[in-house]
């Protein structure tokens, strides 16, 4: 949808009287793609607002020059001021090569499944890239996002713990393997993503209720930290790399399991409400976007 389209852009049966007053429980009634353009609205909104305020600003610059007989003053470009996506951000600071997750296939009773899956997951990761503006840089490093998969049959009908636990003796001892073998340090992230019958379901057979998902798992259960809510959970494929992974970074979230949809058996996503408010979700926004 082009940016002036968007601008406009309503849910049926919505009115702007209702987009502009709306209430948790409208955006709870929108369906995954209503709730997307709408957001993309608001963020379309704020961008074209900020451009009209910094436009003044140089008009009035320009004529207080004129009135003073300077010359007019030198602007850098817009673009060049635009902030970049929070993940451009944190791949180039940490001037990392790859960035990414540990993918664990965890189920192996129906190959044609798992390909099908491999196969159709990946236009739909590249889901955040494509919608994303040119202004956020993410085309700077698309080429970067590597999600490593395991697919080794010593993880079959693998629990969350045991992902976790495997996803941990990659980290341990790594001054016995070769540096080829080490995990990437853009790949080293608060929680990996495993495979099982269920998420590949959800690719090969898709619901318009459900985004296609994986499932996510704290990489310290059973080691520093328990079972609990949020240890483990969905998370929607098409924001895995624009949104999940960045929020995995966020300084203020000191337990992974924060990060969880508001309601168990949901699936992650970056327009979730999670467990821990909507003021805090708003903040996350903000960084993500």
């Amino acid at each position: 949808m082009a940016n002036d389209s968007i601008l406009t852009y309503l849910p049926t049966g919505w009115t702007e009287e209702r987009y502009k007053n709306a209430t948790d429980d409208d955006w709870e009634s929108l369906t995954e793609e209503e709730a997307e353009l709408l957001f993309k609205r608001e963020i379309a909104e704020k961008e074209a607002a900020s451009k009209l305020s910094h436009q003044a600003f140089q008009n009035n610059m320009i004529a207080k020059a004129q009135a003073a007989g300077a010359p007019p003053p030198a602007f850098s470009s817009r673009d060049e001021e635009v902030e970049p996506h929070s993940l451009v951000r944190l791949v180039e600071e940490n001037d990392w090569d790859d960035f990414g997750f540990l993918v664990f296939r965890t189920y192996f009773g129906d190959e044609p499944l798992w390909e099908g899956f491999r196969e159709s997951w990946d236009p739909i990761l590249q889901h955040g890239f494509d919608m994303a503006s040119t202004s956020e840089g993410l085309e700077r490093i698309r080429d970067k996002l590597l999600m490593k998969t395991v697919d080794d049959d010593l993880t079959d009908g693998a629990s969350a713990e045991g992902v976790a636990s495997a996803y941990r003796l990659f980290t341990e001892d790594e001054d016995e393997v070769e540096e080829d073998e080490k995990l990437e340090p853009g790949l080293r992230t608060r929680m990996c993503l495993f495979v099982d019958q269920e998420c590949m379901r959800s690719v090969m057979e898709p619901k318009a209720s459900t985004p296609p998902f994986v499932k996510a798992v704290d990489i310290e259960l059973g080691a520093s930290t328990q079972q609990r809510p949020g240890a483990t959970f969905k998370v929607a494929i098409k924001d895995l790399a624009t949104h999940f992974y960045p929020a995995l970074f966020l300084s203020d979230i000191s337990d992974v399991a924060e990060l969880r949809p508001s309601k168990v058996g949901d699936v992650w996503t970056r327009l979730s409400l999670s467990a821990y408010g909507r003021t805090q979700q708003e903040e996350l926004r903000k960084v993500l976007n």
